[in-house]
């Protein structure tokens, strides 16, 4: 009786919610997953108010690790090695064909848990200990495995683009981004005219090709290994403005390049 209860009672704060944005407000932002729930847009928009924020298709992606990397595989978007693993075998073996990698990365296959190993031990640690001790939750009944990098030899920078979900997008300025979430700066000064090419056609491009109903904002975190075009490959997908890169990426924007595609003016620049 009690989750029922809680149920309808979700429902009626929804209701309640959007009544009183109708009265209030004319546009909605919503880039705080905290505050998303799916049919929020719908509802917006039933009552003319414009919205700009995740999306269900977006979440598709950022939220679920498994499918986004289906979908990079699918569609040939470059990105790191990687096996799905239903068990500890699973991981083993795939850990032992590849005998001089040290580097690996333990992913959650929902959500955004995430563990960095540095050495082939600690990576079977960490498969045991998310199996046996479910330290990414008792949901997650499988994992993600796939190679790491080096955090002192390669660049993580964040794209972001907002999207009109008809194929029109508008970059953002890339940022840097400390691999540990210490920091972030910008423009990134390490990609070359062709790495930004390249991240263009085969990532951008290809994610909004096969996936034509992201809307709204959408980000991609990206691994650079070097300097060559094809030295590029995406890590994952992000849906959400993250501190402390949104207040460097928010600084190099214009503010009305939002307001772009969440209320449909014409096209703006980006500085």
């Amino acid at each position: 009786m009690a989750s029922v209860f809680q149920q309808k009672l979700a429902v009626q704060v929804k209701i309640k919610f959007i009544q009183l944005v109708v009265l209030l407000i004319d546009l909605v932002i919503s880039l705080n997953k905290t505050y998303y729930f799916e049919e929020l847009e719908a509802r917006l928009c039933e009552h003319g108010l414009h919205y700009l924020g995740c999306s269900v298709d977006t979440l598709a992606l950022t939220d679920n690790q498994l499918n986004a990397k289906q979908f990079m595989s699918k569609h040939k978007i470059p990105t790191l090695d990687w096996t799905h693993c239903l068990n500890q075998e699973d991981a083993q073996i795939f850990i032992n064909k590849y005998p001089n990698q040290q580097e690996w990365i333990v992913r959650s296959t929902n959500g955004n848990g995430l563990i960095n190993c540095k050495t082939q031990e600690e990576t079977i640690q960490t498969v045991k200990a998310v199996f046996d001790d479910h330290i990414f939750g008792k949901l997650n009944q499988s994992i993600i495995i796939e190679h790491g990098y080096s955090l002192d030899d390669n660049q993580i920078c964040l794209l972001y683009i907002v999207s009109d979900g008809d194929g029109d997008y508008t970059q953002l300025p890339i940022i840097q981004s400390d691999p540990l979430r210490m920091g972030a700066y910008g423009p990134c000064p390490y990609l070359t005219p062709k790495q930004l090419s390249y991240i263009r056609r085969r990532i951008i491009e290809r994610t909004l090709r096969c996936s034509p109903t992201i809307r709204h904002l959408f980000g991609f975190r990206l691994l650079i290994q070097g300097t060559n075009y094809n030295q590029v490959c995406l890590l994952d997908y992000i849906s959400t403005l993250e501190e402390p890169e949104a207040e460097i990426l928010l600084s190099l924007c214009e503010p009305d390049v939002f307001l772009q595609y969440a209320l449909d003016l014409p096209s703006l620049s980006v500085e």
